[in-house]
């Protein structure tokens, strides 16, 4: 498929609980297991169908990511989360690995997300 925003501009993986709210995320663990239950729930679908198995959150994604999680009923699961202190670990379409840090704002996180949405990344990128 093409990535025309460039696969080191754009997320493929996020860290996230497995645990958030009162039940576990059965799709924690479903990008490995190819069900397709709730997968995928974080990021935006690719412009053509049959890329993963659920709805995924539309074209214009309003993804949250949360930070340092200590209560896992205070999360949402559909979002990315983690528990480490000030950052996201999130993996890019050529295969780096990049520690989001939590100054990042909702709207350039969101950028990185869309893998064609022709977009340049902000500076707190």
């Amino acid at each position: 498929r093409d990535i025309p925003d460039g696969t080191s501009n754009t997320i493929f993986w996020t860290e996230r609980l497995a645990y958030c709210q009162e039940y576990p995320s059965y799709a924690a663990n479903h990008w490995a297991s190819g069900s397709g239950y709730d997968c995928p729930v974080v990021g935006a679908p690719w412009p053509t169908p049959g890329w993963g198995h659920g709805a995924g959150l539309g074209n214009s994604p309003n993804i949250v990511p949360q930070f340092n999680v200590t209560n896992y009923l205070k999360c949402n699961f559909y979002w990315p989360s983690s528990a480490h202190t000030g950052v996201l670990i999130v993996g890019l379409g050529d295969g780096s690995v990049r520690l989001v840090s939590q100054g990042v704002s909702q709207p350039t996180f969101n950028i990185a997300m869309v893998p064609n949405d022709g977009l340049t990344l902000p500076s707190d990128w």
